[in-house]
């Protein structure tokens, strides 16, 4: 990964780069076993979610093609996001969400 310390003088030791470390684990081709747990991700959101989701589990499937190892079968991967139309969940009631709460000023006194 990326490490960084200051010198005895306050000074950083070598360049900061946390940036282009992170924009690297971000383009860095998964392992085999990351393709594995990605997939088996979508697969069960796909079977926990409604098939309304399937669009959006299909974009994350082609976003996630561009780095999985090629080991891995990608029909995995699609065919994960595509049994979303097939197994689809009945959907819980909805709940409103709760009114909005007014900022505290520090100086407030909170009642429990």
């Amino acid at each position: 990964m990326y490490h960084n310390e200051r010198d005895e003088h306050g000074s950083w030791r070598n360049p900061p780069a946390t940036r282009e470390a992170i924009e690297a684990e971000r383009a860095r081709p998964w392992t085999a076993e990351e393709t594995k747990v990605f997939a088996g991700r979508v697969d069960e959101l796909a079977g926990q979610m409604g098939s309304q989701w399937g669009p959006e589990l299909g974009d994350i499937v082609a976003r996630g093609r561009r780095l999985a190892d090629p080991q891995v079968a990608l029909s995995e991967l699609s065919a994960a996001a595509e049994t979303s139309h097939s197994r689809e969940q009945p959907i819980e009631a909805e709940v409103d969400p709760p009114e909005p709460t007014r900022d505290l000023d520090l100086g407030d006194d909170l009642e429990l």
